[in-house]
């Protein structure tokens, strides 16, 4: 320790205050045992880099060791458009809560039409349960590290009582719960499919949301060799392409009287123009991975996968209504274009 002090002192590392605490190191026996032994050190001129940079003390959850936090006051992120959480499936009642309000959704029109109305409904009521009920899982888990540091901090100078220890345990066990669901939220926002949660790998889940953030944002276009960097004229060089593409004048089309196609046998062809049925359709639901991007209504394939029972007879509706008439509501037939550059980071219309 004299040779690590005399270090520190003779590069004249500044060692910041501690905030939040006391200690860093302490163990978890009747009589525990309490040091500092983990800080930041940075030289003066990093300082006057981050002149407002702070270290602080967190809750202690699991370890030994006091997690530090190196403050320097980092930005927040906007709120982004609705999408179904897949924690909320791990949620108990929660196919029991969907049910109830599918049930009290009343709309008239098309199978399809009532299909969409209500699953926008839904929607909006999941945004007020998450909100009023199930609440944010990072301040959720910040009151449960709260208490976790507030009991370990009075460790430190006195004697926790079995009620507080109690406490203690109880907090952790709902930090471990809590942290669960982050795992999965997260696990869904990355897209990894080939790496399942459980193996705490929520930090690496989060690196590949992020990722992914950055890659659909595009900088710059070309458009009839021009480059544009303004998002509002670019945006509206998109829409005015592909609806360019999609679009057809004429109305002809090669005839196919005389041509001969090896046919299908009178069986076959029934099978393809029978009803569909509730067991093909869920078998098709199930194939599917829950956690694939939503579409444009936001909600997982896990979301239909889980509530199969509350939705599916006003889904077998739209099927049938489709099979005889042909037709689908917009709302239920609309996806997303992406925009894949194969070189370099400009797209080119």
């Amino acid at each position: 320790m004299r040779l690590f002090s005399d270090f520190v002192e003779s590069n004249e590392l500044i060692d910041p205050p501690l905030i939040g605490g006391w200690f860093t190191w302490l163990n978890n026996r009747e009589v525990p045992s309490i040091s500092r032994l983990d800080r930041f050190l940075f030289s003066p001129s990093w300082e006057e880099h981050f002149p407002r940079v702070t270290q602080v003390a967190l809750p202690r959850p699991l370890s030994d060791h006091i997690p530090l936090l190196l403050d320097s006051e980092g930005m927040r992120m906007a709120r982004g458009p609705f999408r179904f959480e897949n924690m909320w499936l791990e949620e108990e009642g929660f196919v029991e809560l969907v049910s109830i309000s599918w049930g009290s959704y009343s709309f008239s029109g098309s199978s399809s039409y009532v299909f969409s109305k209500k699953l926008k409904a839904l929607k909006d009521s999941l945004k007020i349960w998450n909100k009023d009920v199930f609440g944010n899982i990072k301040e959720s888990k910040d009151r449960a590290l709260e208490v976790i540091h507030s009991l370990n901090e009075k460790e430190g100078r006195l004697e926790l009582s079995v009620e507080e220890k109690a406490s203690r345990m109880d907090a952790k066990a709902e930090f471990a719960r809590l942290a669960r669901l982050e795992e999965i939220s997260w696990h869904q926002k990355s897209r990894v499919l080939w790496l399942k949660e459980g193996d705490k790998n929520t930090k690496f889940f989060h690196r590949m949301a992020n990722a992914h953030k950055k890659g659909n944002y595009i900088r710059k276009l070309i458009v009839n060799g021009a480059l544009v960097k303004d998002e509002n004229i670019f945006a509206r060089e998109i829409v005015d392409y592909y609806e360019n593409l999609f679009y057809e004048e004429e109305d002809w089309r090669p005839l196919t009287e005389d041509m001969a196609f090896k046919s299908l046998d009178l069986e076959e062809a029934n099978g393809l123009e029978r009803v569909f049925d509730e067991l093909e359709v869920l078998e098709a639901i199930n194939e599917l991975n829950g956690d694939k991007a939503p579409g444009p209504d936001g909600f997982t394939i896990a979301f239909f996968q889980k509530c199969w029972r509350v939705i599916k007879d006003d889904l077998m509706k739209v099927f049938e209504e489709f099979f005889a008439r042909e037709k689908i509501e917009n709302s239920l037939n609309a996806t997303f274009i992406a925009l894949i550059p194969k070189k370099g980071e400009v797209v080119d219309v």
